[in-house]
């Protein structure tokens, strides 16, 4: 009856369902079995398209959309398809036996000029040796990549850049003379994500940095997104690699006479800061125990910036100037006005003894230091002045944040002596 025969043929189609699937199953393991030894999928595989449609072979960072992936599907879906694959420039015997795409615009698929007589002479020993030219070039070129020519296995072009590596295996000798230089995995990625060959210094780079390829090739993407060096440094640091890693990539790029080290770039708010520290390692570290952080250095007016360059250039001097103020600017204010306090002239235009000095002591005496401090800036000022040594002496020995060592070069700034023994003279 009608009831049962509808039975029997929803039955039959299910039948018919699992075997398609069961069949589509086993197209998608042999093709990616194949693929893995030989480089290409010669299999029709549906399940590979639907991944692709859905975009479940995307990773954490694509940033795909849904017709992205359809797109990707239904492009998967025409390299399966016989002959339509010659659209999308795929693996169709008669698309690269007869190449009609170069024959048309005379160029690569690099976009490069290229004669046509060129391209027929490529192409003509597959007819005169149509049963193992194929294979003989595939050979020649998959071991050609072990060449001792070469600074590392791989593929290059003909201009001697590197398409890309291949680990130097039992192996991987074995696959590239059978199938091919295009069989290998770094192949596959290097087209599929159209990657850019690696010239001389890159090649130099890959191989001293001793990086994955695609580690290398991601580094160098991420490293494209950056125009200033202070960006590049902070990508390279923020990469999960050794410091010698690091260091190597950042040197390549900065091209300085002295190597940069990263090992402690981390210690610093910023790439300026540790550069600056790089440059003037002494004068940052002065900075820094002196309270001065590189910000307020380097956001500082140009007083601020003259009286911490004179402090470092002065090391002793400016010892005896914190005994006077613990702010080297104000004291170089201070110096500054003195210095510009000028003797009072007679009628002949000579000097008159005692003038300047006595204005250099109401100057002192109207600023906002205490008595001892007074004592000693007037006292840089007249070192042959010895009214006032022993209150000096006395009141830096007073001074609980006086080391013995400053003290000692506080006073020989003075114009005192201090002996080994700790004894102190004058003339």
């Amino acid at each position: 009856d009608i009831e049962n025969g509808l039975k029997r043929n929803a039955k039959t189609a299910a039948k018919v369902a699992a075997t398609f699937a069961e069949l589509a199953i086993a197209q998608h393991i042999f093709g990616k079995a194949f693929e893995s030894i030989a480089g290409y999928n010669p299999a029709f595989d549906i399940i590979d398209v639907l991944i692709k449609a859905l975009g479940f072979d995307d990773d954490e960072e694509s940033e795909d959309t849904a017709l992205d992936n359809i797109e990707q599907g239904f492009l998967a879906l025409l390299e399966d398809l016989p002959y339509t694959s010659t659209l999308t420039g795929g693996r169709v015997p008669i698309s690269s036996a007869i190449p009609i795409k170069e024959l048309v615009t005379g160029k690569d698929d690099y976009g490069n000029e290229k004669s046509r007589l060129e391209t027929l002479g490529e192409v003509a020993p597959y007819y005169l040796l149509p049963t193992g030219y194929s294979q003989l070039k595939k050979t020649v070129q998959g071991l050609s990549m072990f060449s001792e020519d070469h600074p590392i296995a791989g593929s290059y072009t003909d201009s001697g850049n590197l398409r890309f590596p291949v680990d130097d295996t039992l192996g991987n000798r074995i696959q590239a003379g059978l199938f091919g230089q295009w069989a290998n995995e770094n192949a596959r990625n290097y087209f599929d994500n159209e990657r850019s060959p690696l010239k001389e210094k890159q090649i130099e780079e890959f191989i001293d940095v001793d990086m994955a390829i695609e580690d290398y090739w991601k580094y160098r993407k991420g490293l494209s997104e950056y125009s200033k060096l202070a960006e590049k440094a902070d990508y390279i640091d923020s990469l999960d690699l050794s410091v010698e890693q690091k260091n190597i990539l950042i040197n390549n790029i900065a091209n300085r006479k002295e190597d940069i080290d990263m090992s402690d770039y981390g210690d610093y708010s910023s790439f300026e800061e540790f550069d600056f520290a790089v440059e003037f390692p002494k004068k940052y570290k002065f900075l820094q125990e002196n309270g001065v952080t590189y910000e307020r250095y380097r956001d500082a007016p140009e007083e601020f910036k003259e009286a911490y360059t004179w402090a470092y250039n002065n090391p002793d001097k400016f010892t005896m100037s914190k005994a006077v103020t613990d702010d080297v600017v104000e004291y170089r204010r201070l110096t500054g006005d003195l210095y510009d306090i000028k003797a009072d002239k007679d009628e002949n235009g000579k000097s008159i003894v005692g003038s300047r000095k006595s204005k250099v002591a109401e100057f002192i005496n109207n600023s906002d230091l205490d008595y001892g401090a007074r004592l000693i800036l007037f006292k840089s000022q007249y070192k042959a002045d010895d009214t006032y040594n022993y209150e000096i002496i006395s009141y830096l020995n007073r001074r609980e944040d006086v080391s013995y060592d400053d003290m000692k070069t506080i006073l020989e700034e003075l114009g005192f002596t201090v002996d080994s023994k700790g004894n102190i003279t004058w003339d």
